[in-house]
């Protein structure tokens, strides 16, 4: 291990420890037991679930990578479904939910659906665009044991981000939400939308100056061309905004990109320590790669993941993310992305992500 890994791996296990100062002890000792095992061992441990909860939404997101999701007719997860997942999560060592849409706060039934994971005892997040982060919501949130909110914000320019996200008042709703969300004790941090031509505008630039005088962690999304954004590679970042990326990391020190946070080594992680799962039960790498490894409704968590990992069908922690940077992967992707037969997709991936 470089020393630089090991810094870097010190950062977020202090990160993980500051977003989790209010935690209790057990959690934080499955963490510890998980980082060890991952670090001691050299084997990866799947911690971490992204869960879409359901397509309702308040916006109209230029990029929705959800957009999938709204024409599909299968049955969602029901209530029972999610009590069954949250369990098998705990069994299986997941450390950290995130629920997420559409948009989480007009989803029906929220909170009952958020206790069935905070009842367990998995640390529990939510990311929203903002809209409706009132104060009211924020008592609700938790109250139900969500620790942390992700906001989505993309410009510091008012009229730049509404317009983006297709919602007039939304910069200053998200703004406000996560200055109350901070008020009443809660951990933020930021999701940003990053392209070849936002990385260029005036507004993103202030907003991650202004995340960096307020000590907001940020996550910068790349651009990829997947949901709304799916015939528009043309935004896809290139090498010149990636070098920018790499020097804003240096220069704001909680501005970190995915694949610079698994335990286990730098690169991409999908699969090896998390997964994206669908409304609809669909276990997929990560939400830009919506192909199937298998269906919670006739697989639990853990089985798949022992399967894909044996099959090699894992983001095998690769310098460069798949979904964004990896121009033939992204090409072929258009060909199977939001294919839930798992015969299709998982041949694609075995296709790049085979050693």
């Amino acid at each position: 291990m470089t020393t630089r890994n090991f810094g870097d791996k010190l950062n977020l296990v202090k990160r993980l420890i500051t977003v989790n100062r209010s935690s209790n002890l057990k959690f934080l000792l499955r963490g510890a037991s998980c980082f060890l095992k991952t670090n001691l061992l050299r084997r990866p441990i799947c911690k971490y679930l992204d869960i879409s909860i359901g397509s309702e939404c308040n916006m109209h997101c230029k990029h929705c990578f959800a957009a999938s999701f709204k024409s599909d007719s299968r049955p969602r997860l029901d209530f029972e479904e999610y009590k069954s997942l949250a369990k098998d999560a705990y069994t299986f060592g997941i450390l950290h939910v995130n629920l997420q849409g559409g948009e989480p706060l007009v989803i029906e039934n929220l909170e009952k659906y958020i206790k069935v994971f905070t009842n367990t005892g998995i640390y529990t997040s939510i990311t929203t665009n903002g809209y409706e982060l009132s104060e009211d919501w924020i008592h609700r949130l938790k109250d139900c044991g969500v620790r942390k909110i992700t906001v989505s914000l993309d410009s510091m320019l008012p009229g730049e981000h509404d317009a983006f996200r297709g919602k007039k008042g939304a910069h200053e709703r998200a703004v406000q939400g996560i200055e109350l969300s901070r008020k009443h004790g809660l951990s933020v941090s930021v999701n940003v939308t990053v392209s070849k031509t936002s990385m260029q505008s005036e507004g993103q630039k202030q907003l991650f100056d202004w995340l960096h005088a307020e000590k907001i962690p940020a996550t910068p999304n790349l651009a990829c061309a997947v949901g709304a954004w799916g015939s528009i590679k043309e935004l896809l970042v290139g090498d010149e905004e990636i070098r920018q990326l790499d020097e804003m990391k240096n220069k704001y020190q909680l501005v970190i990109r995915d694949i610079h946070m698994p335990w286990l080594k730098t690169g991409c992680s999908a699969v090896s320590e998390q997964f994206y799962i669908t409304p609809y039960g669909d276990v997929t790498p990560c939400p830009f790669i919506q192909v199937s490894l298998g269906n919670l409704r006739n697989e639990r968590l853990g089985d798949i993941w022992r399967k894909a990992m044996r099959e090699g069908l894992n983001g095998r922690y690769h310098a460069r993310c798949w979904a964004a940077e990896e121009k033939a992967f992204v090409h072929d992707l258009q060909d199977v992305y939001g294919n839930y037969d798992g015969v299709k997709g998982r041949a694609f991936l075995a296709k790049y992500w085979h050693d």
